[in-house]
């Protein structure tokens, strides 16, 4: 199997998790970078990075960042490409 399908095929697998981890849990409205982070399975950086790169909305003007649990929700089940 090529590297690349490996890839793909971890990241659609913990994409997966993380949309079960997020799932199981009754959370709150908006999830602090962090939490998105433990939620994920990453770093805070590559929750940072995610945002930035327009990847991840944040809510606007909140200080600290905040991620809508729906947004979340999105972003796990967008297709991967």
């Amino acid at each position: 199997m090529p590297t690349g399908d490996l890839i793909e095929r971890a990241v659609g697998n913990a994409l997966a998790a993380a949309v079960e981890r997020v799932a199981a849990t009754s959370g709150p409205r908006a999830y602090s970078v962090e939490q998105v982070a433990n939620l994920l399975g990453v770093s805070r950086r590559t929750v940072y990075r995610l945002i930035s790169d327009g990847k991840l909305p944040a809510v606007p003007h909140l200080t600290p960042l905040r991620i809508a649990a729906s947004t979340l929700d999105d972003f796990l089940r967008a297709p991967t490409a």
